[in-house]
């Protein structure tokens, strides 16, 4: 199997679930997991699931260039992307594979990306999430959902085929 967008699109939609406006959310009013916050311009409450798609397709899968990351990367650097901007997921990404931390994915990312495993990145996505609770204490209440999630995305990739 060769993993796509299209694979682990369904998966992401309903880990991102429905409309939500919480409070203590900092990316406030979301749908499918867009965020007004970060598309400002839209009217949440009415995005489709099919736009949504397109948003995850042209601004996290194509802009971390997921579909040449080592399979066994491709949905938890993705899931992170969604999750915590697609630049954050690029640098950790090369600051674990010894590539130069810039936030752009460039070949030299791409080539060093091979020596990250799995259970190295999901680790570290794991320590981010500790991190980002400990600079902000109001986020606690997402801690156990955001390990959760990178636990569940990485058992996920476990479960499928993956090619060489």
């Amino acid at each position: 199997m060769n993993i796509t967008f299209d694979h682990v699109l369904p998966y992401l939609l309903e880990d991102e679930g429905g409309y939500v406006n919480d409070p203590d959310d900092a990316g406030g009013e979301t749908k499918f997991g867009i965020s007004k916050r970060s598309y400002p311009h839209l009217n949440i409450a009415r995005l489709t699931r099919d736009h949504a798609a397109d948003i995850y397709q042209n601004d996290f899968w194509n802009e971390i260039r997921a579909d040449e990351l080592p399979e066994a990367l491709r949905y938890t650097a993705f899931d992170f992307a969604v999750n915590a901007g697609p630049t954050r997921a690029i640098k950790l990404l090369q600051s674990l594979s010894g590539a130069v931390v810039d936030g752009v994915i460039g070949p030299q990312t791409l080539g060093a990306a091979n020596r990250v495993r799995l259970d190295t990145y999901t680790d570290a996505r794991c320590d981010y999430y500790r991190s980002l609770v400990s600079r902000n204490p109001k986020q606690r209440k997402f801690l156990k959902g955001w390990l959760a999630r990178a636990e569940k995305v990485a058992n996920r990739t476990l479960d499928l085929p993956l090619r060489g």
